[in-house]
């Protein structure tokens, strides 16, 4: 059975939750004093194993002050163990199980923590952990009480330079609880967890370690979201002699609008050739993430990646649910890794140039849709082809706003735009006379009218602001943005023009790569872009 057979929403436990929050609040001297009001009137195994669950996660270990002259031999004294070290949340969980009568074990094994990166080989005695099994309505199921309470804030992306986790300090744990390892499903726990023996793995055909480090790298909120693979199933990718391969991601129905995605990609080595530290995200002064071209249609969500030299790299997707504001516009959000691949390119034959520099995040119109519910009239997609001259893009507003449209090329110089608001001071730049817009305030539609001085590739930035509010710093938020590519003759096929070794032809379509941010909103002229949204634009 699937844990959405033993329940489909962690609602169905509020009463029981409750009383283990409530139980929490108090110090209990004994195992048996605890148990006994842990599980007062519960009558189900998985009830009872969910309020032992429930009571350990809720625990707090850097809140708490514990005296030091508690006996080991009771519940106090082993969170305290917990907190330095000396014991662990397997440990306390079974015993707590033992005292309300529920069958567990501990299951020893590799897991892929912190430190691990997609499609490392995993060495005899690195990456080891303990988690448990429960056995529930005669099944076992997994436990993972340690991952399920706290988890390590870590500086996003270092690379161990040992290939061993780093050793946690209680500075650097945070307590927050994780609803996804309370009775994981073993098809999604091997994703993280391997199990020394192999029965433990719960799975009709078991795998070996060498198939676990090909699994693509997962984090808790993927299976939050109910995220599904459309393409990718292994964590190293190869690329194309043109350095291109492609990441698709499935929504469920229910979350598709309001699902933010972004990303972060990097270099994988500590330098790469041209002699850059393992942070670097820049080749040429071009942020890598201007070679990514990041799409949600629907419930797809794509990231289409071009990278500009031979090598490997890593690339990370955040993932945020975006909640109703009443006033959206200048609102920020936390991104999160949902999961991450290895990217390898052994050979590039042709090469793509970086999209435009526009304001990061996603291409097309569904940001507009999903954060401001801006719907678009006449332009459903990310890129388009016109030969003719002025572009009308219109859109269906909620309410009367302000708007600004800013053009960006690769043929002309524009303020680099990597944050995502435009405070009004912004400088113009030369392309600014080429965007306009009329606002029919009667049907409460936007009309962008865009001239074109010369043919090539432009991306367009779309920004916005409610009058009713930031009426002091009148800051625009950014809404959507275009790929525009624009020739006086009708092309038969919108395929790019691709650079080769052997071709300095300097006119081509391409796609580039932006920069994840926790911040969803940008600023227009900082450099500083060390968040996590991304954009993409394209270049000539």
């Amino acid at each position: 059975r699937h844990k959405r057979d033993l329940y489909e929403d962690p609602s169905i436990f509020e009463q029981v939750d409750q009383q283990a929050i409530t139980v929490a609040e108090s110090e209990q001297t004994s195992y048996t004093e605890l148990i006994d009001q842990l599980t007062y009137d519960l009558l189900t195994d998985l009830d009872k194993a969910r309020a032992i669950f429930r009571w350990i996660t809720v625990k707090d270990l850097n809140a708490i002050d514990f005296q030091n002259n508690l006996g080991s031999d009771t519940p106090m004294g082993l969170l305290r163990g917990i907190k330095y070290g000396t014991e662990t949340y397997h440990t306390l969980f079974m015993r707590l199980c033992s005292f309300a009568g529920l069958h567990c074990v501990d299951v020893k094994g590799h897991s892929k923590s912190v430190g691990y990166e997609p499609g490392m080989r995993i060495a005899e005695g690195k990456f080891t952990n303990t988690w448990n099994a429960v056995l529930i309505d005669g099944e076992w199921r997994f436990v993972q009480c340690n991952w399920g309470a706290r988890h390590l804030v870590m500086s996003k992306d270092k690379k161990q330079v040992d290939k061993t986790p780093p050793t946690a300090t209680r500075e650097k744990i945070k307590y927050q609880y994780d609803e996804h390892y309370f009775l994981p499903d073993p098809e999604d726990f091997i994703l993280e967890f391997f199990p020394f023996k192999s029965e433990w793995q719960l799975l009709e055909s078991p795998i070996n370690l060498t198939q676990f480090e090909q699994l693509p790298f997962v984090r808790s909120l993927f299976f939050h979201y109910h995220l599904s693979f459309v393409n990718q199933q292994n964590a190293v990718i190869q690329t194309d002699n043109r350095g291109a391969c492609d990441i698709k991601l499935r929504m469920p129905d229910s979350l598709k609008h309001r699902l933010a995605f972004h990303f972060h990609l990097r270099f994988a080595h500590a330098t790469n050739t041209n002699g850059q530290n393992d942070d670097s995200i820049d080749i040429h002064g071009v942020k890598l993430e201007r070679y990514v071209l990041h799409t949600v249609q629907d419930d797809l969500v794509s990231f289409n990646i071009h990278v500009p030299q031979e090598g490997d790299y890593f690339i990370e997707i955040f993932a945020s649910l975006v909640e109703p504001e009443p006033n959206p516009y200048g609102q920020s959000f936390k991104l999160k890794c949902v999961c991450k691949y290895r990217i390898g390119c052994p050979q590039l034959t042709q090469r793509m140039h970086p999209l435009p520099a526009c304001a990061s995040g996603e291409w097309g119109p569904t940001k507009a849709i999903r954060h401001f519910t801006i719907h678009p009239l006449t332009h459903f997609q990310s890129i388009f082809e016109t030969n003719h001259l002025p572009i009308l893009i219109k859109f269906q507003c909620p309410k009367i706003l302000k708007f600004h449209g800013k053009l960006n090329s690769n043929q002309y110089a524009t303020t680099p735009n990597n944050n995502n608001t435009m405070p009004s001071t912004a400088v113009p730049n030369i392309l600014d006379k080429y965007v306009k817009y009329e606002y029919n305030e009667q049907d409460l539609t936007i009309t962008f009218m865009i001239n074109l001085p010369t043919e090539g590739q432009y991306g367009l930035d779309i920004y916005a602001r409610d009058p009713e509010f930031q009426s002091e710093k009148r800051t625009m938020s950014h809404c959507c943005k275009y790929i525009i590519n624009y020739s006086k003759t009708s092309m038969p096929s919108p395929a790019p023009i691709i650079e080769t070794k052997n071709n300095n032809n300097n006119f081509y379509h391409d796609y580039s790569f932006d920069n994840p941010k926790s911040n969803g909103q940008q600023k227009i002229g900082s450099s500083n872009n060390n968040k996590i949204e991304r954009s993409l634009s394209p270049r000539k």
